[in-house]
């Protein structure tokens, strides 16, 4: 008796991968898809027109911040996200940042990657919770 259902519901999934494979159901997904990635390709031309800047960040090793400080500062810097009108009125283009970790002969480094539109935004957003850090422009990545 259980084959039989067995057997009914392998039945049923050759029957819906069949109906998978048919062109009609994978073209559409194709061509939105590809669409997708197409609009994707136009928006890479506007971040690279981006005049940006990497920042290097250099903490005293007698830092007694808590976790909070960080969580703090990256709430803060959240107030760069745009809401759908902005991002209309923008050509729809969010700025966005990039913290980064680097072991660097045996020191652990931090560094920033802004916009120049935001870099002192961000520094004063770092110097707010971190106080006694030092921020440098990278010369190289």
């Amino acid at each position: 008796m259980w084959y039989n259902e067995l057997k009914h519901v392998m039945s049923f999934i050759l029957a819906f991968i069949n109906l998978l494979l048919q062109w009609y159901v994978w073209l559409p997904i194709v061509a939105i898809l590809g669409y997708l990635t197409w609009r994707n390709y136009q928006r890479v031309d506007i971040v690279k027109d981006i005049e940006s800047v990497l920042l290097m960040l250099e903490i005293p090793k007698a830092n007694d911040k808590s976790e909070l400080a960080a969580e703090q500062m990256f709430a803060s810097l959240h107030g760069i996200l745009r809401d759908a009108k902005e991002l209309k009125a923008n050509s729809g283009y969010q700025e966005h940042l990039s913290f980064e970790v680097a072991s660097v002969g045996g020191r652990i480094q931090f560094y920033v990657w802004t916009p120049k539109s935001l870099q002192s935004f961000v520094e004063g957003q770092i110097y707010a919770q971190y106080p006694q850090v030092q921020i440098h422009a990278a010369d190289e990545d």
